[in-house]
């Protein structure tokens, strides 16, 4: 039987059909290049994109992606005044252009700290230079290299240390190049300086076990039939991050002033009331990659499950303030409501964890938001341990997500909103539905505002159930 449409039927149909047309011109391309292919007598070869970081020994460099376990600050009788330079080299070997962040961090709860909390790393300045160590002396670094702040400071902030760009080598730099890139490779020497003014307090105690860093992803140089922006997005691809500290300033165990960190990758905010260990006034923020789920989960058809260990270390077993720990790219972009789900491992269950639709909303355990536009979760937890994440394929299921409408910022505080984002098809209806004013929605044209779509988006012929009036027309390509 035909059926028959109203004509602010039909103009929602045209206007989403519009909008689907706009989406499979746009997106985000995420490529991971393995293999080589042969065709008709040509080659089609993937970038190879390889990096290692080099430590300078006597007259030779040793490789720590071949020797993982060398030691690159390797002294244990450290003492006011004492400094010691060490000369590494971050080599391209590949030969796609990249990106890098060379960070020094500590592994948690290995430092020795004084009977008052003391830490060796307060008073262990840290300087840097390009190139190998020509410094005569330690005055003539003091004068005339970059002072990063102490070992305390660098390890709080590992993503701020050392970062820049490295082209293949054989590429020539034009004149437009920033400072922070080079070809091929790039040396740079580290001194650790222990303050002269540090007293007895500081005798025998341990920095802990420090280890060196070193990331990169693809940087937006080799260029397509397009330009070279097709590989802006492209994010560090570090997920097992241990050595980020958050200082706390407690009264009786219990957190009395909010605090933050940031990391390559994550972050984390504890609230004041948070309940801490006994004398404990740093925590230890880890998420590492798990190669086996505890997990007691039956994955469906299409479902795929990555396992997370999100741990802050020296928070109290009977805390119940939940703190926030976001993780980047946790996820897919563009997933729908309904096409994911995180449990937290607790006590032998798996729980299943509440979703909320902004970040604002967060305030109890075992909540989490998930970002469609970015792939970002930030769960909120007041105890740790894994947290599985399923999802599937992002196909609509008839949810319609208005966050990106409500949540939408002003450029300017006091400013209108000028622009909106829609990143999945959930988001792609509730614009619809906003359109022509239905689902109860206040009627918008978006007259003079910009409609961005960050993905692909296919809505296929899925026809909510609950809401007939708003017909979706299958365009025939995949998100």
């Amino acid at each position: 039987m035909k059926r028959e449409r109203s004509l602010k039927q039909r103009l929602v149909s045209a206007v989403l059909v519009l909008v689907m047309m706009l989406a499979s011109f746009v997106g985000t391309t995420y490529a991971y290049f393995t293999d080589t292919v042969t065709s008709a007598g040509n080659i089609i070869q993937a970038g190879d994109l390889k990096i290692d970081l080099l430590h300078k020994v006597g007259d030779g460099w040793v490789s720590l992606k071949e020797e993982p376990e060398h030691k690159v600050f390797d002294y244990d009788k450290w003492e006011p005044g004492y400094t010691r330079v060490e000369t590494l080299k971050v080599d391209n070997l590949g030969s796609l252009a990249l990106q890098y962040l060379l960070s020094i961090e500590v592994e948690y709860g290995s430092a020795m700290l004084g009977k008052n909390n003391e830490d060796l790393a307060d008073v262990i300045d840290v300087y840097v230079t390009d190139g190998e160590n020509t410094a005569a002396s330690y005055d003539a670094i003091k004068s005339a290299w970059s002072y990063k702040g102490t070992l305390a400071d660098v390890m709080k902030k590992p993503a701020d240390f050392l970062g820049g760009e490295l082209l293949p080598t054989g590429e020539t730099l034009d004149s437009t190049a920033a400072p922070t890139t080079a070809v091929g490779n790039k040396t740079v020497s580290i001194a650790l300086h222990m303050q002269e003014s540090a007293g007895n307090e500081y005798q025998s105690l341990s920095v802990g076990n420090i280890y060196v860093n070193l990331i990169a992803t693809q940087w937006t140089y080799e260029k397509d039939s397009f330009g070279n922006g097709y590989d802006k997005d492209a994010l560090f691809p570090e997920l097992n991050i241990s050595g980020i500290t958050v200082d706390v300033t407690t009264n009786n165990n219990v957190v009395t002033t909010p605090a933050a960190v940031t990391g390559v990758g994550v972050k984390a905010t504890v609230p004041a009331g948070v309940t801490v260990e006994n004398g404990v006034t740093k925590l230890g923020l880890s998420v590492t990659e798990k190669t086996q789920s505890d997990a007691n989960l039956t994955l469906n058809d299409g479902e795929a499950l990555r396992s997370l260990d999100v741990h802050m270390s020296g928070v109290a077993a009977n805390n119940t303030v939940p703190m926030l720990i976001t993780v980047e790219k946790a996820m897919k972009i563009g997933l729908n409501i309904g096409n994911y789900t995180l449990y937290h491992v607790e006590n032998g269950s798996s729980n299943a964890m509440t979703a909320v639709n902004s970040l604002d909303a967060l305030d109890a355990h075992n909540e989490f938001y998930y970002d469609p536009a970015t792939g970002d979760v930030t769960l909120a937890m007041a105890t740790f341990s894994e947290v599985a994440l399923v999802a599937e394929q992002p196909k609509w299921e008839g949810n319609f997500d208005y966050s990106w409408y409500t949540n939408a910022v002003a450029p300017i505080d006091g400013d209108a909103v000028t622009e909106y984002k829609i990143a999945n098809a959930d988001q792609l209806a509730a614009f619809g539905a906003i359109v022509g004013g239905m689902n109860g929605q206040t009627q918008d044209s978006f007259s003079g505002k910009t409609v961005k779509l960050l993905a692909d988006i296919n809505l296929g012929d899925k026809e909510s159930e609950n809401n007939p009036n708003l017909i979706f027309y299958p365009i025939g390509y995949n998100s």
